[in-house]
């Protein structure tokens, strides 16, 4: 699975919305949280310039239904 999630932790909207609606799935992938030194780090290594992005298969995926889609289907057993 090539698949890589980048959000923030400091109160934006969409990235809660993604938290809370993928819950346990989001323990399945990747997550990069660019607010800290790792994530950002790896943010900039991917050039990731917004958030939430979700890269999957080397492309960035920006629409939050787009990103809920792909999880899901990545991510159930």
């Amino acid at each position: 699975m090539d698949i890589k999630l980048f959000l923030r932790n400091d109160g934006c909207p969409k990235c809660e919305e993604l938290k809370s609606e993928l819950g346990e799935h989001l323990q399945k992938i990747p997550v990069f949280f660019v607010d800290t030194l790792d994530g950002l780090t790896e943010a900039t290594y991917n050039n990731v310039l917004t958030t939430p992005t979700l890269i999957h298969e080397g492309n960035h995926v920006m629409e939050l239904e787009e990103i809920k889609k792909i999880i899901g289907e990545e991510t159930d057993d």
